[in-house]
């Protein structure tokens, strides 16, 4: 997976954990459940007490599909240039309806984050 990231830790991986996890609505039961990590060890990671083991940090990342360096806090997109090829790959097989659609999605979803 390649992916821009400056070598600059901007923030924490608790934070970025909190941040995909609102984005997502998930909450530590449901990622309790789906990975087999434990609600404390849970606990620990947004706390910021204790960061996870390579493994682990490379198991959340898939499983929020987010870059690998972005969650532990990098300088670097959210998402990887893996995920943006796929969707470019899937824009293009939409027919002008399909496309408008989408566009009027867009539109819609960043006027109300604004």
């Amino acid at each position: 997976m390649f992916y821009y990231c400056v070598m600059e830790k901007i923030t924490t991986f608790s934070k970025r954990l909190k941040t995909i996890m609102d984005l997502k609505g998930i909450s530590v039961a449901k990622i309790v459940q789906d990975l087999g990590i434990t609600k404390s060890l849970m606990s620990k990671y947004l706390s910021g007490k204790v960061e996870p083991r390579q493994d682990r940090f490379d198991q959340l990342a898939r499983y929020f599909n987010v870059a690998h360096g972005w969650l532990m806090g990098y300088d670097c997109d959210m998402y990887s240039n893996e995920l943006r090829s796929k969707m470019m790959k899937l824009i293009e097989t939409l027919t002008t309806d399909q496309l408008l659609k989408l566009y009027d999605f867009i539109t819609r979803m960043m006027e109300d984050e604004q």
